[in-house]
């Protein structure tokens, strides 16, 4: 879209978007809300400083091409956030929500850690390509388990993480249940069962450095525990 202005105004203050002759060449302009029609009698200082509602040709131009370098640029930073797999976001945008979250101070909020369980003889089995297809799978039975307001991550690996703010420990425990049996429940492309061990640790927004840790601790805990379960920190 961008492009296409930028081409045409671009031909505007070139005088090369008519079919006139020489002499006399008239060019419309469109806008959101008017129509401009504008003569050029072919002189060459006339064109580049066309007039569209006021404002010269020359500062649309200036306005949209910033406006395309903002829309590109903004199309980089979601693809440098998110997980190219999963389509969840990554590492980096985890410990770049991590540092925002921490200046609400004593907002309650909530650390989940996820890990598939037993991943490496699931992909050694089935294949790496299978092992894609189920983590991918994971991520839409994590993202469907959480509420408004919750973000999933790929934190790495089979391990995923999910950032709840504002949930006190009671609420926090039944997301995290929640996200286990729908996980559990999901059909997966081969015939085999999958389950994955939970992690949870809640408190205050200022100390999410600490609840990742917790989390973290608490999701080992949960494998040895025998897996497929939740154990808060």
């Amino acid at each position: 879209m961008y492009d296409t202005a930028i081409t045409q105004l671009a031909g505007v203050m070139a005088g090369t978007l008519t079919d006139a002759a020489p002499a006399e060449a008239t060019v419309q302009l469109r806008t959101p809300t008017t129509t401009v029609d504008t003569t050029s009698n072919g002189s060459d200082d006339a064109a580049p400083w066309i007039a569209l509602g006021g404002i010269s040709v020359a500062a649309v131009l200036l306005g949209l091409f910033a406006l395309r370098r903002s829309h590109e640029a903004h199309g980089l930073a979601g693809l440098a956030n998110t997980d190219g797999l999963t389509g969840l976001h990554n590492r980096r945008k985890f410990d770049a929500d991590i540092e925002e979250h921490r200046g609400r101070g004593d907002a309650p909020v909530a650390m989940l850690m996820v890990d598939v369980d037993r991943f490496k003889d699931f992909n050694d089995r089935y294949g790496h390509a299978t092992g894609d297809a189920v983590l991918r799978v994971v991520a839409d039975a994590l993202t469907r388990s959480l509420r408004k307001g919750d973000v999933a991550y790929r934190y790495g690996g089979e391990e995923f993480c999910a950032l709840l703010p504002d949930t006190p420990p009671d609420d926090a425990r039944c997301v995290a249940e929640r996200i286990r049996v729908t996980i559990e429940a999901t059909a997966l492309p081969v015939n085999a069962s999958l389950t994955a061990s939970v992690g949870l640790a809640t408190g205050a927004a200022s100390s999410l450095h600490a609840l990742v840790m917790d989390a973290d601790t608490a999701l080992y805990a949960a494998k040895d525990s025998g897996r497929n379960c939740t154990v808060s920190a």
